[in-house]
């Protein structure tokens, strides 16, 4: 067993399997080597052999609680969420006390869908480990996909007053200020969250949408321009900055033939599949005076399957303009 321990512990997983496959051989009724043996093939990413593993764990010991959650994460990794509930549910049961399998539990009862279950696990969770940023920042999370951005946005802050110093904490903030119509909010914690790493695309393209909400399209494109310098493989980016250059109201900023590139290249990044880049197509076409594309685009886009009724609407009437030979431009 010490072989496979210190495999394991120097993340050398091929030989932490061979080596725990040696015990099993020696005793098969090890329950701990069979538990072990499926966490290497986890790290090894190979999910079956580990849900093989544990469940063999299990059969020897239905009472192994580590077995469990592991069972847990490995179907987890295969997307099988209900089994996961499941196996998370019966390592709560072994042991109440044990904060993550709370939260990991919370997570995949959000990943179903219910998030009333999700929130009471992951405040258990806080309970247990008041100190974890982890725990405030999923239940943040779940608040804002529940529609609640106050809670949202308190969780995000006490996650923020424990870990002052992590960028990624602003941006989740001001993704929750965004969800809002906070742009100002959204504005100064994708700033800090840029002032702590500059080199994250993903902030700049989000302040961006915030400035551009505010009629700031100068800074906007900035940001847009400066999330395609960190990665040009951004389609929100790519998608962002073309619609401005279609549809802004001020004239000096619009630019056709460049919205043209920018929104063929964020369709190609999306695999043509993302109902907004078609949208955008559409605008750069008309933008650039080619109304007979702008047409064809902006129909496929109004055949998205369950697009909402105000999007369908809005489309409606860009239509209307590309079919009278006249191009869309925001009103803000």
């Amino acid at each position: 067993m010490q072989q496979g321990d210190r495999a394991a512990d120097q993340r050398d997983y091929a030989a932490a399997v061979e080596a725990f496959s040696r015990v099993i051989e020696l005793d098969p009724d090890d329950a701990k080597a069979y538990n072990n043996r499926g966490v290497a093939y986890f790290h090894k990413t190979e999910f079956d052999k580990a849900i093989a593993d544990f469940s063999q764990a299990l059969d020897l010991d239905p009472k192994d609680e580590k077995a469990c959650y592991n069972r847990a994460m490995a179907y987890g990794m295969t997307g099988d969420s209900r089994n996961a509930l499941t196996d998370l549910s019966n390592a709560i049961e072994l042991d109440p006390n044990d904060a993550k399998a709370h939260e990991e539990r919370g997570l995949t009862y959000a990943v179903l869908g219910d998030f009333d279950s999700a929130l009471t696990d992951l405040g258990a969770a806080i309970q247990l480990e008041p100190k974890s940023v982890d725990n405030y920042t999923n239940r943040g999370a779940v608040y804002a996909q529940k529609g609640d951005n106050d809670q949202a946005l308190a969780d995000l802050t006490e996650a923020i007053q424990l870990e002052p110093g992590k960028d990624q904490l602003y941006s989740n903030r001001g993704y929750a200020y965004l969800n809002k119509g906070d742009n100002d909010g959204a504005i100064a914690d994708f700033t800090k969250a840029i002032e702590l790493n500059p080199r994250k695309d993903e902030p700049y393209c989000k302040r961006g949408f915030a400035y551009a909400n505010k009629g700031d399209y100068t800074r906007a494109l900035a940001d847009f321009s400066q999330a395609l310098e960190i990665d040009p493989r951004n389609s929100e980016a790519c998608n962002d900055q073309a619609w401005i250059l279609a549809t802004c109201p001020q004239e000096a900023l619009r630019n056709g033939k460049k919205a043209l590139q920018e929104a063929t290249q964020a369709c190609e990044l999306s695999g043509w599949k993302n109902a907004p880049a078609i949208d955008t197509l559409a605008a750069a076409y008309a933008e650039a005076g080619d109304f007979d594309n702008a047409v064809k685009w902006e129909t496929a886009y109004l055949k998205t399957p369950n697009l909402s009724p105000s999007d369908a609407s809005d489309g409606q009437n860009r239509l209307a303009l590309y079919e009278a030979h006249e191009p869309y431009h925001s009103a803000k």
